[in-house]
C-alpha cells in the first residue's frame, strides 16, 4: 500500500474511533440525563453480590458478541468477502477480510476487540440492572441472571481446566 492510501486509511479509522467515543459518551449522558441523578444514587449504592452478578453478566454478553459461535453472523456482516481461487486445484474460496475503512471498519473492529464491547456491555449491564432495581423491567433480572451465572461457569471451567 502506499504511504499516501495507508495515511487516508489510518485517519478514517481515527475519525470512526472519535466518532465511536462521542456515540458512547452522548449516550451516557442521555441515559444519566432521562434517568436522572436519582438513578445514578441507586446504582452507586449497588451491593457486592450484585456488582459481582453484574460484572459476570458483562462479562458472558462480551464474549456472546466477540467469541460465540452463534454471533459469528453478525461479525461477518462487518467483513468483506473476498473470492479467492487456488491456482493449482482450481478451487473457489471466499475469505473475510477486514474493510480497510469507513463505519464497517469500525463494527468490524469494535466486534473483535473484547475491551472494546466490554465497555459497551458493561453499559448495557447497568442499564439493565437499574431498570431491573426500579422495577421498570423486572424481566431485566431474568436476563442479568442468566448472562452472570453462565459468565462466573466459564471462568469456573477455565480455572477447572488450567488447574488439569
Amino acid at each position: 500500500m502506499p504511504e499516501l492510501e495507508l495515511k487516508e486509511t489510518r485517519n478514517s479509522l481515527y475519525f470512526w474511533n472519535i466518532i465511536a467515543t462521542i456515540v458512547f459518551v452522548v449516550l451516557v449522558m442521555k441515559v444519566v440525563d432521562i434517568v436522572g441523578i436519582e438513578a445514578v444514587r441507586t446504582i452507586s449504592h449497588i451491593s457486592p453480590f450484585y456488582f459481582l452478578l453484574v460484572s459476570f453478566a458483562t462479562f458472558r454478553m462480551t464474549r456472546f458478541l466477540v467469541a460465540d459461535h452463534i454471533t459469528q453472523w453478525l461479525r461477518d456482516l462487518c467483513m468483506k468477502s473476498v473470492t479467492v481461487k487456488d491456482s493449482l486445484t482450481g478451487a473457489v474460496f471466499v475469505r473475510c477480510e477486514k474493510p480497510t475503512k469507513g463505519l464497517r471498519r469500525l463494527i468490524s473492529d469494535l466486534l473483535g476487540c473484547p475491551w472494546c464491547v466490554g465497555v459497551w456491555m458493561a453499559m448495557a449491564a447497568i442499564v439493565l440492572y437499574y431498570v431491573a432495581v426500579t422495577e421498570l423491567f423486572p424481566v431485566a433480572w431474568v436476563i442479568i441472571l442468566v448472562f452472570g451465572i453462565a459468565g462466573a461457569g466459564e471462568l469456573i471451567y477455565a480455572v477447572v481446566v488450567a488447574l488439569l
